[in-house]
């Protein structure tokens, strides 16, 4: 397994001032979390992956930024709609082969839908990116349809080898969810993980820094063969200094030489 950090961990801060934090915190892979629609043009996309280049950094995954109207834009009965978000999404697939990532990542329905609806929406999406050479990454998001351990496993069990997972430990945990059970439904379709820490007092931490087993996690993630990226990603809130995030990584990174 590898480490990797997502951007959004110094959210607000601008999109392509976080390459020299990702540097100095000692990542040399990151996710990038496409902010606005500027972000999404081939200019912004080309300067930001030359930035990148200059401090090593690999880009991972790419997260759009219009997660949050994924309920309005694919999963409404509004067909025309549906039509053009299938088409905005493929600028995602533009702008994963500039910066050089392999995975987008997919929050999906807010709403109760039937599994057989979802999946018939999610496959198009998956299979439009698998022509690309790209994994659409369906996450588990608290609050959101599949943010349940349970739907997901209809889900898997209607597209079978036609899905891909992000594995996010903060929102399992938010929502209430066994991640050993996570990873049992998700198995060899984790293509990336979200990894976080938490406490009895805080849902979102920096690895190493709450109560989390966050050794056995691996271990449990390695036992189903997993060897992709473990992407901290949290809030700016969610941290004090700077240096945190340092120590975050060496925390990980004794793990990993452990085991």
């Amino acid at each position: 397994m590898k480490l990797g950090i997502s951007c959004g961990c110094w959210y607000p801060s601008l999109t392509e001032d976080s390459a020299e934090k990702i540097k100095n915190a000692g990542y040399s892979a990151a996710e990038i979390f496409l902010c606005d629609e500027t972000e999404c043009e081939p200019k912004f996309l080309t300067e930001l992956r030359e930035k990148l280049d200059s401090f090593g950094i690999e880009v991972v995954s790419v997260h759009p930024y219009t997660s949050f109207a994924e309920q309005f834009i694919f999963f409404s009965e509004y067909d025309r709609r549906r039509e053009s978000a299938y088409k905005y999404y493929r600028r995602y697939h533009k702008a994963c082969h500039i910066l050089g990532a392999k995975f987008i990542n997919f929050h999906g329905a807010t709403l109760p839908i039937k599994a057989e609806r979802y999946a018939e929406i999610y496959r198009r999406l998956y299979l439009e990116a698998k022509a690309e050479g790209l994994d659409f990454c369906q996450e588990n998001v608290r609050n959101f349809t599949c943010g349940k351990a349970s739907y997901l496993a209809e889900l898997k069990n209607l597209l079978q080898d036609e899905i891909a997972f992000t594995l996010d430990v903060k929102q399992a945990h938010m929502e209430g969810e066994d991640l050993s059970e996570m990873i049992r439904i998700m198995g060899k379709d984790i293509k990336l993980v979200h990894i976080s820490d938490h406490s009895d007092n805080e849902p979102c931490m920096l690895p190493g820094f709450g109560t989390f087993d966050t050794e056995g996690f691996i271990k449990k993630l390695r036992d189903i063969g997993y060897d992709g990226y473990l992407i901290t990603e949290i809030y700016s809130r969610n941290y004090k200094k700077e240096s945190e995030i340092k120590d975050s990584r060496l925390f990980l990174s004794d793990i990993l030489n452990k085991i």
